[in-house]
């Protein structure tokens, strides 16, 4: 510092403290919203793949999926193709809207299917996938068993 105040330099290099400190504290806290909402969103996203789950599990039974798969690997059901292809999953599972999002696009079921083992204790595996805030997904699996 001179004698007439700060030096030109002296100014640009405190202007330049001053925005990175305040970019990075603006950076911080978008993150921190985003992130927010995004597990606010995932929240979401679980409690509509429980009622899904608690949905498949409480109303079809062993017989009914297995007969369903007919020696087939895997089935995967979505919005898309459940009228068609479901006698075991209601498309009603695929209308869930909660706080103006619609899961119907971002939700897929797969059933595989049992194994010789599974065949044996009369179990049928699947898994529910939820699409949630761009690319981020949960994954939920589920049991039909008598």
């Amino acid at each position: 510092m001179n004698k007439n105040g700060f030096s030109t330099l002296e100014a640009i290099a405190s202007i330049l403290i001053i925005s990175l400190v305040l970019f990075s504290s603006i950076t911080i806290l978008i993150n921190n919203r985003v992130q927010a909402n995004a597990t606010a969103n995932r929240l979401i996203a679980y409690q509509v793949g429980q009622n899904i789950r608690d949905n498949i599990t409480h109303n079809t039974t062993y017989s009914d999926a297995f007969a369903w798969l007919n020696n087939n690997e895997t089935k995967t059901i979505s919005s898309d193709n459940c009228a068609y292809d479901s006698v075991i999953v209601s498309c009603d599972d695929f209308s869930y809207v909660v706080n103006n999002i619609s899961f119907a696009d971002l939700t897929e079921i797969t059933f595989y299917q049992p194994s010789t083992e599974d065949q044996y204790y009369h179990v049928i595996h699947y898994l529910i996938v939820i699409s949630y805030m761009d690319s981020r997904t949960i994954e939920l699996w589920g049991w039909i068993y008598e």
